[in-house]
């Protein structure tokens, strides 16, 4: 590798510093690019790639980029993520604040098509194959006046966990449809 060398005059005489300059690819060990699936108003999920830190917790990183990316559009405002774990053996547990509960859809599409962007999203990390989302730690019983179970309305998180299997293509596909 050839390194560049940047040289700076000192102002005396024959005096200089050499400084070596980091090479141009320094940061690119340091990032991963990540796809993130949107919710979109027509109830399709749109995907897009970001590029992001590489950290301790690139699946968690992603689904917080998935949240902020989408800006309260679809998801409410607000909601973070308290906690992501995968174990040995793919199983991912999500763990939202109970902002992530404020949402009311108006019908079950809506619901499945917000969990489907959770799911696809952390999908594409090759390490899950099933997930499970609690809410402050729960994935059943109440926060304050809202039912975990019942999500945005219609029930979804009884069918967890939420399985993630690979399509022939190679895509991943998830199973938040009843």
């Amino acid at each position: 590798m050839v390194g560049l060398v940047l040289l700076t005059l000192t102002g005396c005489q024959r005096g200089y510093t050499v400084v070596p300059a980091p090479p141009p690819d320094a940061n690119a060990d340091k990032m991963f690019t990540a796809t993130i699936y949107l919710p979109t108003d027509s109830g399709e999920l749109s995907a897009r790639t970001k590029e992001l830190k590489k950290t301790a917790n690139m699946a968690k990183a992603t689904l917080e980029a998935l949240l902020e990316e989408d800006d309260g559009k679809f998801f409410p405002k607000d909601v973070k993520v308290l906690g992501l774990e995968v174990d040995g053996k793919g199983r991912a547990v999500v763990n939202f604040n109970q902002r992530i509960l404020d949402k009311e859809a108006p019908d079950q599409e809506m619901e499945t098509t917000g969990l489907g962007a959770i799911v696809r999203t952390l999908a594409e990390h090759k390490n899950i194959n099933e997930i499970t989302i609690n809410v402050e730690g729960q994935s059943s019983g109440r926060i304050g006046d809202k039912d975990i179970e019942n999500w945005w309305g219609f029930n979804s998180l009884k069918m967890q966990p939420f399985s993630v299997t690979v399509a022939d293509e190679g895509e991943a596909e998830d199973t938040t449809s009843p």
